[in-house]
């Protein structure tokens, strides 16, 4: 949401662009950065919502008693900043549901608040059948059981002799040359760039908490 304001994309190309520091601590000064910006001056956006909803309110209650132009200009200008906090509290709502097969302005905001109640109710396991068919219902119980059948699932006892298997070295693939060349090329700041840029923008962001939208695309 933070994205669609006039004044963030500065705040991202002067944290991220220009600087010759390593890109981790450049991120986590971007991120504390980006916390104080939304506390200053983007502010919480349901409050805004709630806020502005009362002074459109008055407004147009005053210009039923006494009509004028400032405030009809007043009005104006309080319903556009109104309609660009709509936006931003549905992408936020958008992010959090991540509802990525609705195209954005489709629905409204409802929606993605309701999508991401079922989807969090959805992630959360209250009860799991075990092997016996009896219901486990402590959390503590649900992670044991749950962390016992990975464990046995990936683990064997059997043993197995590769004597039995002898390697034969003619029916092994081999690479050619231009092939070995590309896979011992070093990564470049392009490949980088090319696999960041092949997400979606609000795909769920990396341990440095920054999605993909906050790096700049190709010119």
């Amino acid at each position: 949401m933070w994205s669609i304001h006039p004044y963030f994309a500065n705040l991202v190309d002067k944290s991220l662009n220009g600087e010759n520091s390593p890109f981790p601590p450049l991120a986590i000064s971007f991120a504390d950065k980006a916390l104080a910006w939304n506390k200053d001056i983007f502010g919480n956006i349901h409050r805004k919502v709630n806020h502005l909803t009362k002074r459109i309110g008055g407004v147009q209650k005053k210009l039923q008693d006494n009509p004028s132009h400032s405030l009809q200009n007043l009005e104006i200008a309080l319903l556009q900043e109104y309609n660009e906090i709509l936006k931003a509290q549905k992408l936020h709502w958008f992010v959090k549901s991540r509802v990525q097969w609705i195209q954005f302005g489709d629905v409204s905001t409802s929606f993605f608040h309701t999508s991401t109640v079922v989807r969090k109710h959805k992630n959360n396991i209250k009860m799991l059948k075990d092997s016996l068919g009896a219901w486990i219902t402590y959390a503590s119980h649900i992670a044991s059981h749950i962390t016992s059948h990975f464990s046995e699932a990936f683990t064997t006892v059997r043993s197995c002799s590769y004597s039995k298997f002898p390697f034969q070295p003619s029916f092994t693939p081999l690479l050619e040359a231009s092939q070995l060349s590309l896979i011992l090329n070093p990564i470049t700041d392009d490949d980088i760039l090319g696999a960041l840029h092949s997400f979606k923008p609000y795909k769920s962001p990396g341990p440095d908490s920054l999605y993909p939208i906050f790096f700049p695309g190709p010119p």
